[in-house]
């Protein structure tokens, strides 16, 4: 059975994204699933790592591919 993907936006770029990962990730720690509602729409398509966390890099990846929606 194929998984339907959700409609992601349009990309969250630069400030806007680094402004968003400031406010979920003060500190820059990684983020749970729980952290992250409601500003990313899939949860494991940001989770590139499949470990139950979303980094840095994997928040700034999903900005750009529209998977982060801003506040």
């Amino acid at each position: 059975m194929l998984r339907r993907l959700p409609k992601n936006g349009a990309p969250l770029e630069g400030a806007k994204c680094q402004a968003l990962w400031t406010l979920v990730s003060p500190n820059g720690a990684t983020i749970t699933k729980a952290k992250a509602f409601p500003n990313v729409t899939d949860f494991t398509l940001v989770n590139t790592a499949s470990d139950g966390t979303i980094d840095a890099n994997e928040f700034k990846a999903g900005c750009k591919q529209g998977w982060i929606k801003g506040q």
